[in-house]
């Protein structure tokens, strides 16, 4: 039996809304200033979490099952560690160590035939983290005095305004 984290464990999350009235100019004495610049609402949300666990798999029945018995885990020489560094459209870095891993399928049917992976080959890997900025700008007018049912709302959002790259999971293929 293979143990390690579910697939959807994140270790961290934090997620977190806010809204806050900008409220200087709602009493000015001025009435065009607490036309335009008065009533306004900022709201936004913030969330990040740690990637999920990943594992290197294969379709290769090195262990003998029989056909329809899913991925099994590539075979690690040593425990793998996980490097967190991109390479780009033309670097060399790496994830994760992928020295760890057996990388030829007449390794793993010879030397690992009939044989499973031992515990602690699932989920020892951890992908990329997640982190999402969206923001709302809101202004109402109210259309006419004394009824707040009839109000006219301007609002502006952008999702994740920083701009905000969200990587992929990496390249689990073992061979590559």
């Amino acid at each position: 039996i293979m143990w390690g984290p579910s697939d959807l464990d994140h270790s961290h999350v934090f997620v977190t809304n806010f809204v806050y009235n900008i409220d200087q100019f709602d009493h000015s004495p001025n009435m065009f200033s607490r036309a335009t610049l008065g009533h306004w609402q900022v709201s936004g949300t913030l969330q990040a979490q740690t990637g999920s666990p990943l594992s290197v798999t294969t379709g290769t029945d090195f262990a003998g099952v029989g056909p329809g018995s899913g991925a099994q885990y590539v075979w690690m020489t040593h425990q793998t560690k996980t490097n967190k560094s991109f390479a780009g459209q033309t670097g060399t870095s790496k994830w994760f160590d992928t020295s760890a891993y057996v990388t030829k399928d007449s390794v793993l049917t010879t030397t690992y035939a009939g044989k499973f992976q031992a515990r602690g080959a699932r989920g020892v890997i951890t992908g990329p983290c997640f982190q999402s900025y969206n923001a709302a700008l809101n202004k109402s007018w109210v259309l006419i005095p004394g009824h707040e049912n009839t109000a006219l709302t301007f609002r502006a959002e952008a999702f994740n305004f920083l701009n905000h790259p969200t990587a992929d999971n990496p390249n689990l293929t073992y061979t590559s």
